[in-house]
């Protein structure tokens, strides 16, 4: 089963709240241009951790940024 792969694969990168909670504060700054407070950077996190078995993308900058705070599948893993 794919999404055990991906848990694991999470799981061996030791993606913590710490990393997510960077993420969400640089995104926070980028598109609203405000730092989360402590409850939304809490709340995004906590989404997050939720949501991110795996993130599939055909950019590849992007998927080299994000390498190591959410695990980055391949295309084809929607058609297996």
């Amino acid at each position: 089963d794919w999404t055990d792969a991906f848990r694991h694969e999470r799981e061996k990168t030791g993606t913590s709240d710490e990393a997510i909670g960077k993420l969400v504060e640089e995104l926070f700054t980028k598109i609203l241009e405000r730092a989360p407070t402590s409850q939304e950077r809490a709340e995004y996190v906590a989404l997050t951790q939720l949501q991110a078995d795996a993130l599939i993308t055909l950019d590849r900058k992007f998927a080299r940024s994000i390498k190591g705070i959410v695990p980055v599948a391949p295309i084809e893993v929607l058609t297996s």
